[in-house]
């Protein structure tokens, strides 16, 4: 079976599978409603996990969520513009996609 949002790196079996799906989820559900909240506006990864979750999730989990709802087409990562990270180093940003013809000048 394939779990569509859960991205099992750890060779989990069984009903944990599902919980874990079920988690994911959820996250990807509060991540899209918050981005939602600030349509046309970009954030990164650690900004979307202290203003959502107040980090009590995993922030790859959040990074993961970003993933699939950018995989689905829910979200865009915006490849030039970046913002400074936890570390100060620079991160990739994402946002719900634009219609129209200038939304291709921020992807």
């Amino acid at each position: 079976m394939t779990y569509p949002h859960y991205h099992d790196t750890t060779d989990q079996q069984g009903p944990a599978l599902d919980i874990y799906d079920v988690k994911a989820t959820a996250q990807e559900k509060v991540i899209m409603g918050y981005f939602k909240k600030h349509f046309g506006r970009y954030f990164a990864a650690h900004e979307v996990w202290g203003e959502c979750f107040d980090n009590s999730v995993p922030l790859t989990s959040v990074r993961r969520a970003l993933t699939t709802l950018t995989n689905h087409k829910k979200l865009i990562r915006l490849k030039k513009i970046k913002i400074p990270g936890i570390y100060k180093r620079e991160v990739t940003v994402w946002t719900i996609p634009m219609v129209g013809k200038q939304s291709k000048l921020f992807q």
